[in-house]
């Protein structure tokens, strides 16, 4: 339950924030992983509302206002900064430790991706076969951030996130690549991690709150700085 109180803060704070951001146009967010998947009511389930009721109308605020307040499934050890994951200065997004979220079923994680499903993929930026992936640099948690794509007569360098994007959310689970090889009918990726990262660990915070720590807790090791105020 207390996870679930974390989560409704933050999903409360995400959606205000969201909901400012697009305040002229006629809808505030899409249910995908670009905003807030949601699968409908028939999803829905008691102690989400108990969540909901518990701390009706309480968000996340920094200097008075509503926090990027992202979150995500898996860290895979460490959430990633504002500042890598995003390019944006975020005094309460600076990355954290997680040592909670290593029993989940995306902590560790490969996929193959055959050589046609790549060349599709990067076909608009090749135009040719791909041959290599190369990881040029990465971030402070080992996330990739600029990966070179290259072809036969071709060498583009683009980001990690745009590689996972073009690849497939539901192929590459992150862009915390552990070891990446060619094979002989595509390409091995092998990872830790569901998701962007940023913000709080959702896994990670299901293991906080069996440790024994409250939602409050919880908020204040993935949003250090920013502070719970009801506001409705």
């Amino acid at each position: 339950l207390e996870a679930l109180k974390a989560q409704a803060i933050a999903a409360r704070t995400f959606a205000l924030w969201k909901k400012y951001e697009r305040i002229d146009l006629p809808y505030h967010m899409e249910s995908t992983v670009l905003d807030q998947v949601y699968s409908g009511a028939n999803r829905e389930f008691d102690s989400a509302r108990k969540a909901v009721r518990q701390t009706y109308g309480e968000i996340l605020t920094h200097h008075h206002r509503p926090i990027h307040a992202y979150f995500h499934s898996t860290c895979g050890d460490h959430t990633e900064s504002a500042k890598d994951g995003w390019g944006m200065q975020l005094t309460y997004l600076p990355g954290s430790k997680c040592p909670y979220c290593n029993r989940s079923n995306r902590h560790l994680w490969s996929t193959k991706i055959s050589q046609k499903q790549a060349d599709k993929a990067f076909s608009g930026l090749l135009g040719e076969k791909i041959r290599q992936i190369k990881i040029v640099t990465r971030s402070k948690t080992g996330r990739m951030k600029k990966v070179a794509l290259i072809g036969k007569n071709k060498r583009k360098t683009v980001t990690g996130v745009d590689v996972r994007r073009m690849l497939g959310y539901s192929n590459l689970r992150s862009t915390l690549i552990t070891e990446m090889a060619k094979t002989k009918d595509g390409f091995l990726f092998k990872g830790r991690g569901s998701g962007h990262g940023v913000g709080m660990c959702q896994m990670g915070a299901i293991g906080m709150a069996e440790a024994g720590y409250d939602h409050a807790a919880i908020i204040k090791h993935y949003y250090p700085g920013s502070t719970i105020k009801r506001v409705y």
